[in-house]
This record gives structure tokens, sequence and C-alpha cells, in this order.
């Protein structure tokens, strides 16, 4: 019996986040979604003001901000009440089967989420994978950490695209560390809106060009201790005096 309980539970694992992985895989492998303009991202490069040319991946999470990409993630990793896990007046399971089930029951943690980036920065977003961290599970204070990734499709711009010919590619990590008492309410949700929010003011700088956007964020947040956060924001400038835009060189086909 103990065999079958545990199949169960790990059967249950990979149909759940299979079928997360899933829809996400959908997301980034099919057709345009309306409205969009831009070729392929393998028909676009982008040079840096040092000019190097910007990973594939990378350039994919800027300009292709209708679709969900493999490098546009929300990673957030928290500490949380195994009874938020609970429905109604469910009991824990016995400890040995604690592990199983967070592992099971993480997506409902995930969902908590999706709607802070959609307040704040994002069209759409899906659950790429909700996952207990291994090891993390404390039977004594009842609770064990996770590890959430979240993609995510942003909003159109207010405005159309420069010339990508004219212009090149600049990012930035803006990490932020915040006491818990800082952040009203003190949760993961609203750790998160505080670090899309110093990622949305990096981009309001002077510093920054257009269109500027937030293409990764990730969270690190546990009770009364100082969270962390980074933000990864790119955006466009023009060519600096004295740069020219030459496209990347390709390897001619045989024959």
């Amino acid at each position: 019996m103990l065999r079958f309980v545990i199949g169960l539970g790990v059967l249950l694992m990979v149909l759940g986040f299979g079928a997360a992985g899933w829809q996400y895989w959908q997301g980034i492998a099919g057709a345009d979604r309306p409205g969009a303009t831009l070729p392929p991202v393998t028909e676009v490069w982008l040079g840096t003001a040092t000019g190097t040319i910007v990973p594939a991946e990378v350039t994919a999470a800027f300009l292709q901000q209708d679709r969900l990409v493999p490098r546009r993630i929300a990673t957030i990793t928290h500490v949380a009440p195994l009874t938020d896990l609970l429905r109604d007046a469910e009991p824990l399971p016995a400890p040995a089967f604690l592990e199983v089930m967070a592992d099971i029951r993480a997506p409902l943690l995930a969902e908590g989420f999706c709607p802070v980036l959609q307040d704040m920065i994002a069209e759409d977003c899906q659950i790429h994978s909700a996952r207990v961290v291994a090891g993390s599970v404390d039977a004594q204070s009842g609770t064990a950490q996770f590890r959430i990734e979240l993609a995510y499709r942003l909003k159109p711009d207010v405005a159309d695209l420069p010339d990508l010919a004219e212009q090149v590619f600049g990012s930035l990590d803006v990490e932020i560390g915040v006491a818990p008492e800082v952040v009203p309410g003190n949760t993961a949700a609203t750790a998160l809106a505080a670090v899309v929010e110093a990622g949305l003011l990096a981009c309001s700088a002077d510093s920054a060009g257009y269109p500027c956007r937030i293409i990764g964020l990730t969270l690190d947040w546990a009770p009364a201790v100082p969270f962390q956060g980074v933000a990864t924001v790119g955006w466009l400038s023009p060519l600096p005096d004295g740069v020219l835009a030459i496209p990347e060189i390709r390897t001619l086909p045989e024959g």
C-alpha cells in the first residue's frame, strides 16, 4: 500500500508538471499572435555599443514581447507554510509524505504571483514550473521552500520600435535588497511587486533608452528576513558616434 501511494504521488507530479510545461511550450512554439509585426527572431540581430552581438535568447526576450520565450522568466524562491497547500479542513499527511504532497500542490502557490505581473507589466502569464526545493521541508515548523518559474508576455508598447539598424542594445541587472518591514504586507507577492517596481524605475531613468523592458525577474523571499531580488531590464539607444551597424557574418551554405 505504501509503495502504491508513493507511486501515485510521483505519477501525479509528472502529470501536473507535464501539463504546466506543455502549456508553456505551446505558447513559445505557437503561431504569431494578432498584432505581431516583427519577423522571427532568427532573422533579427542586435548589437551592443561595444560591437558585440546580443545572444539570440536575449534578443528574443526583448523583441518578441508578444510571445512566451524561454529567457523571459520570473523565478521566485520562497518559504511558505505547508498548510497553505491544504483544502478546507484537510490535515497534513504524515512527515514521510510531506515532501511529495508539497511537490504535487506547489502549483497552488504559483497562482498568486501571475496577477502581480499582469497588474504591472504582463499581458499574459503562465506557470512554467512549480516545485518544492528538495530537502527543504521542515516538519517541525510546518514550512518548505518552493521554486516557481513563470513565463510572461509583455504588454504592448505605446509607440513603435525605432529602426533596429540604427540602435544598440543595453541591459542592466537592478538588484534590490529590502528589510521585511519596508514592504507593506510583507508577503512574497508584495516583494515581487517591489522588484518589478525597481525595474520600472530603472526604465524611467534618463540613462535608459526606449523601449525599455523587463526581460527577467528573480526573487528570494522568506518571512521576517530581508528579501533579495533582481529585475533585468533591456533597452535600445541610438548608435554612438563612430559606431557603424555591421550585420552578423553568416557562413554561406555549401553548393
